[in-house]
């Protein structure tokens, strides 16, 4: 009897988990876009899901979108911009909704470009893709915006030509520039150079836009 239960068990998850809208006989006119399938696909006796859709037992679902970030582990620095984006394949008309934990954001769009980072804007993102009556979600991410400069308990810890061997305490905890050189991200970098980068930058930003208008 258990031996019986645990078989039908099994036939049950794997028609929930691998079934997905069937075309017997490989009847291909079973397969329309209103099911969320390739249009006159038939692979097996199942139709296809069309992209961004995955199968859940007898038809095609939402698939959850995916966040990327600009950089790995999702930390920016105060006052700069960071961009992310709510990927999915859905090729139909798509509304995007963005969260910070439990706060709903303004934007609409594929991507959510945060300018000018406070660290009140760290969090945990997550994007809602809605498509006609369906939608779905993403995994939470953890954003975190950190104040630049190199993090440090004393002075010991501010050694090297790019600091001051002083530590900013107890507000700021950073480590001090030594003369002539600014914070950068978690360190100090002469600061000649950065406003020279800077300036290249905007001259480039600058040259595309009058190659745009040409």
């Amino acid at each position: 009897m258990l031996r019986h239960i645990c078989v039908v068990t099994l036939l049950l998850l794997v028609q929930r988990c691998g079934a997905q809208p069937a075309c017997p006989a490989n009847d291909k006119t079973k397969c329309t876009a209103d099911l969320h399938t390739v249009a006159d696909t038939c692979t097996s006796d199942k139709c296809v899901c069309a992209p961004g859709y995955s199968p859940n037992a007898d038809k095609c679902e939402l698939s959850k979108p995916k966040i990327s970030g600009e950089t790995p582990d999702k930390k920016y620095y105060v006052g700069s911009s960071y961009s992310l984006v709510c990927n999915t394949d859905v090729t139909a008309a798509t509304t995007f909704e963005w969260s910070n934990a439990a706060q709903k954001l303004s934007e609409t769009k594929k991507t959510l470009t945060i300018n000018d980072a406070k660290t009140t804007d760290s969090g945990s993102y997550s994007c809602k893709i809605v498509v006609g009556t369906e939608h779905a979600d993403s995994e939470a991410i953890p954003v975190t915006v950190v104040a630049p400069g190199k993090l440090c308990a004393g002075d010991t810890e501010c050694t090297g030509s790019v600091f001051s061997g002083k530590c900013d305490l107890p507000d700021k905890k950073r480590c001090v520039c030594a003369e002539n050189y600014v914070v950068k991200e978690d360190t100090c970098k002469n600061g000649a150079a950065v406003i020279s980068t800077s300036l290249l930058m905007l001259v480039v930003a600058i040259f595309s836009q009058l190659m745009k208008l040409s």
